[in-house]
């Protein structure tokens, strides 16, 4: 008898060691992060796009672009991006001709016929075997030329494709230009030329 009472307590007490081991509650794992306090400050991740800096060059389309100083006798300067095309520029009647084509991008080397007289956000090219001078345009509005470089010597890199101009549109660039109100009248719709430039070199005639 008291054999079995002897049992019986043996294996109540390790009952009751089960029980106590099962209620702790689990440990962590090793690996996993630590809780931050209630009132620690929050920190946020710069997103990497965010972190990336702007191109050299590029402009802010933010704020408003300032005019280039005038450019002085036989001084030139690059506006816009670097050139990309190391080759020697075309001539503006091979660019046109390989335009059909492709639109490039093309170097080219031409001389600037006029500029926009308000703020030099456009200027037409000139050269040997042309007939209508090429308009062109800055890539994005990004960046103007000097006012006074018309008759300069310009070595421009950007794309160049065929469009047919709207008569309000010609009209436009007509009053750009300085033309009368009686010359601006006369202008209709034609079909033109654009070169769109990412980068423009102007030397200006030393006399």
């Amino acid at each position: 008898m008291l054999k079995s009472y002897i049992v019986a307590a043996v294996l109540g007490l390790s009952l009751v060691a089960c029980e106590k081991k099962d209620a702790q509650p689990e440990s962590a794992p090793a690996d996993a992060p630590a809780e931050a306090p209630a009132d620690a400050p929050k920190v946020e991740e710069t997103p990497p796009e965010a972190a990336d800096s702007p191109e050299p060059g590029a402009a802010s389309q933010q704020g408003k672009l300032e005019l280039p100083e005038d450019l002085g006798a036989g001084e030139t300067k690059l506006y816009g991006s670097r050139f990309t095309i190391i080759e020697e520029p075309l001539t503006l009647a091979a660019a046109v001709e390989k335009a059909a084509e492709h639109p490039g991008p093309f170097k080219i080397d031409a001389t600037m016929e006029q500029v926009c007289a308000k703020k030099g956000c456009w200027f037409t090219l000139a050269g040997e075997g042309i007939d209508k001078p090429i308009r062109v345009r800055m890539k994005d509005y990004g960046f103007f030329v000097p006012r006074n470089a018309a008759g300069s010597r310009v070595i421009v890199e950007g794309e160049l494709t065929a469009r047919e101009m709207p008569a309000d549109e010609a009209k436009h660039y007509a009053e750009d230009e300085g033309k009368s109100p009686e010359e601006v009248a006369k202008v209709g719709a034609t079909k033109v030329y654009e070169f769109t430039a990412t980068a423009v070199e102007v030397t200006m005639p030393k006399g």
